[in-house]
């Protein structure tokens, strides 16, 4: 099916030899970044709340994500480039020297292998 469940029979030779349940996931997890959101963090501490996303110092991403078959991981990109794959805890300690503007993009999977993303813009000061 689509999605769901579907029970198989397997026969040989005119013999029932078992049935096993298939489920389909085509429906991809949910995720939400809960830091860093917009303000000025020194040091892994908010600060103040502005309106956009300043880093100094490193930082713990931390996001809130879910699905019906669960995460399986979550990769973590600064401009593109691969930086982190986490799996269990959904958070990742980015201790990286950046200055300037960047881009932050996870990605998340399900053990069924749909994915879903989230981007932001962060200025990382030191």
């Amino acid at each position: 099916p689509s999605e769901g469940a579907i029970t198989v029979t397997v026969t040989a030779d005119g013999i029932s030899s078992g049935t096993a349940t298939i489920t389909a996931d085509n429906t991809g997890p949910e995720m939400n970044i809960i830091k860093p959101e917009n303000g000025l963090y020194f040091f892994n501490k908010k600060l103040l709340p502005i309106s956009r996303t300043i880093i100094i110092g490193p930082l713990t991403i931390e996001l809130d994500a879910s699905d019906n078959s669960d995460i399986e991981k979550a990769e973590f990109y600064i401009d593109g480039d691969l930086m982190e794959t986490v799996t269990g805890s959904l958070e990742w300690y980015m201790n990286i020297k950046l200055k300037g503007r960047h881009t932050l993009k996870i990605l998340v999977y399900d053990n069924a292998g749909n994915t879903a993303s989230q981007s932001i813009d962060i200025l990382k000061l030191l």
